[in-house]
């Protein structure tokens, strides 16, 4: 298996038209700052592509440069990331006000949570989200 030194050292794609979207590859997020299991959604010229990162769920703009065949044995894993509905939320007059949006940022984005399944609607989990280890749910919380 290939380690994170090993992906930087091996050659990466010269042109993006050899990496068709669809397929897991290693790629080297810039924001994370190490290599993650991507998915290729979009190949934008021979240089840049967009991806989506399975076990975080962030999409991030890269060069073919940063992308690196995937080893076998990882590419059989389901992703981490998965798409999740917060049960029992529901905006006033059914509209997110700019500063509930950025609450619910501050609060959740690039953050610990706890995910716990309550229900599922249309193959989407319901869940409620306890921060960094807590037994109540955050969305009963008062701040």
């Amino acid at each position: 298996m290939s380690t994170g030194n090993d992906l930087a050292k091996s050659p990466g794609f010269v042109n993006c038209s050899y990496i068709p979207p669809g397929f897991l590859y290693a790629a080297f997020s810039q924001i994370r700052k190490q290599w993650c299991r991507a998915r290729i959604l979009k190949v934008l010229d021979c240089a840049t592509l967009i991806i989506h990162l399975i076990d975080y769920g962030d999409e991030e703009q890269l060069l073919c440069s940063d992308i690196r065949k995937l080893d076998d044995n990882l590419s059989h894993f389901k992703g981490y990331a998965i798409e999740c509905i917060l049960g029992d939320v529901k905006p006033t007059n059914n509209i997110w006000s700019p500063e509930a949006l950025k609450m619910c940022e501050e609060q959740l984005l690039y953050d610990t949570v706890s995910c716990f399944t309550v229900s599922q609607h249309l193959e989407v989990p319901v869940v409620r989200i306890a921060k960094k280890g807590e037994k109540e749910p955050f969305v009963q919380k008062t701040h």
